[in-house]
């Protein structure tokens, strides 16, 4: 369950966070079931498609921030910026394995509740044994162009 948290990228211009997180969950399937990207030949490819689709809808930053609290501000910018790579490394090398084990799970967006800056959408995934998981997706506004919101998920 929790590896699907990280392949919920977001449509930039996206009027909602269900849509945003729909929108994702789409394209990571596609990803995952393109007959052209199946196979251990095909995997750095498939990889690096998930990897595109992933990293540029979070704000590693923001995280890794929020993950060193207080000890973001006593690291050099060079510190900053390596570890969010390495952050960014380590979230990707403990998720893409289950990532890509996807196997026609469904999933159906239930709610969703924005307050102010934050919101969050609540979702299910069920198995093909019809077995159902909660996820609950936290963002957090990260850019507003008129009346649309690009949406982050936040720690």
């Amino acid at each position: 369950m929790c590896a699907f948290l990280l392949v919920y990228p977001f449509d930039v211009f996206a009027e909602s966070p269900t849509a945003q997180i729909k929108a994702t969950v789409d394209q990571v399937i596609q990803i995952l079931t393109d007959a052209q990207l199946q196979g251990e030949a095909k995997k750095q490819e498939r990889r690096k498609g998930l990897r595109e689709a992933i990293f540029i809808r979070f704000d590693f930053q923001q995280m890794a921030q929020r993950s060193l609290g207080a000890q973001w501000q006593r690291r050099t910018p060079e510190e900053q910026t390596e570890f969010i790579k390495i952050f960014s490394d380590l979230l990707e090398q403990t998720y893409v394995d289950k990532i890509e084990s996807y196997n026609n799970e469904k999933f159906i967006y239930t709610n969703e509740r924005i307050d102010g800056a934050y919101a969050e959408v609540g979702s299910k995934m069920r198995n093909s044994k019809g077995e159902e998981f909660s996820i609950n997706y936290n963002f957090i506004a990260r850019e507003r162009i008129g009346e649309s919101t690009t949406w982050s998920l936040k720690t």
